[in-house]
């Protein structure tokens, strides 16, 4: 039976999800906050994915580089809002849209090292997740989704990107207590952190400037490409405001999807989606002042 999925939402980052969040900082008084391991809490260190950053117009003059120069123990918190309507249709008959309780993270970020060749060092937590009733959702299911995001409260880790905003390395920890499928669907989402991060081109810019960086995801069990498109729209000093579009597209594979059963199996035939929106950025901070993205995604899978 194929089964055409269509996701809807409202973002930022990370695109690179079916729900894409809305996401805001602010700035917290400049300490550093250290991550405790724990044997409950091993570190995983995640593969980044490899990306290529294409400049494909350099934009009006004046031209400067874009680089991301954050002091060391700068921080910020960022709350990531995200609203998702899910539709469906099975042997070409549609089935009315499930509505889907909003989602809500809060995390704290420090820049912990800046290296003289411009590397950035940042480790967060996430202090906070919620989840808000949406009618025609059952109590049950936002109780059991809460209880779950409940427990991603003290999880943290770390990341380094470069000047550019290029992700190098990830690694991370999660608490044993979460059940399988939504530990590995919470790995996907953090190794997709590199997302909140617009990586830049090496070339100086100006005003008009187009640029396109290309990555390759596992995401959700599935291997996808990214094209990720980026224009520069505003620029006041370290105060830059960029329009940002994606596509992803995977080929036909068999899907590890989360949570399903070892003798499950399920083949995706073929997954699209595309999203646009808009990111302000300070160059002195890393993530960003504020982002917001709509995207749909279209599944068939059997």
């Amino acid at each position: 039976m194929k089964k055409p999925l269509l996701l809807s939402a409202a973002l930022i980052l990370l695109s690179g999800f079916g729900a894409a969040p809305t996401v805001s900082s602010s700035t917290m008084p400049l300490s550093t906050q250290r991550l405790v391991q724990t044997p409950e809490a091993p570190a995983v260190r995640e593969a980044v994915p490899s990306q290529e950053v294409q400049l494909l117009g350099a934009g009006t003059e004046p031209r400067q580089p874009l680089r991301f120069v954050p002091v060391q123990n700068a921080r910020q918190t960022i709350r990531i809002t995200m609203n998702s309507d899910l539709a469906m249709t099975i042997g070409g008959y549609a089935i009315p849209a499930i509505p889907t309780p909003s989602v809500e993270m809060t995390m704290d970020m420090a820049v912990t090292a800046v290296q003289p060749n411009g590397d950035i060092r940042m480790e967060f937590t996430y202090t906070d997740a919620s989840v808000e009733a949406a009618e025609g959702v059952p109590p049950e299911v936002v109780e059991s989704m809460r209880q779950q995001l409940q427990q991603l409260v003290g999880v943290g880790g770390f990341t380094v990107i470069d000047s550019r905003g290029r992700t190098k390395e990830a690694s991370f920890s999660l608490p044993e207590s979460l059940g399988a499928g939504f530990q590995q669907a919470f790995e996907q989402m953090l190794q997709s952190l590199d997302q909140l991060s617009s990586p830049f081109p090496e070339e100086a810019v100006g005003v008009g400037a187009t640029w396109q960086v290309t990555k390759s995801l596992d995401l959700m069990g599935m291997t996808l490409n990214q094209v990720e498109t980026y224009e520069l729209v505003e620029r006041q000093g370290d105060a830059v405001v960029l329009n940002v579009g994606f596509s992803q597209r995977a080929d036909a594979q068999p899907w590890a999807l989360p949570g399903l059963p070892p003798e499950a199996t399920v083949n995706l035939n073929a997954f699209d989606a595309l999203g646009s929106g808009q990111v302000s950025l300070a160059l002195d901070r890393v993530m960003p002042i504020i982002a917001t993205m709509s995207s749909n995604a279209n599944m068939e899978w059997r």
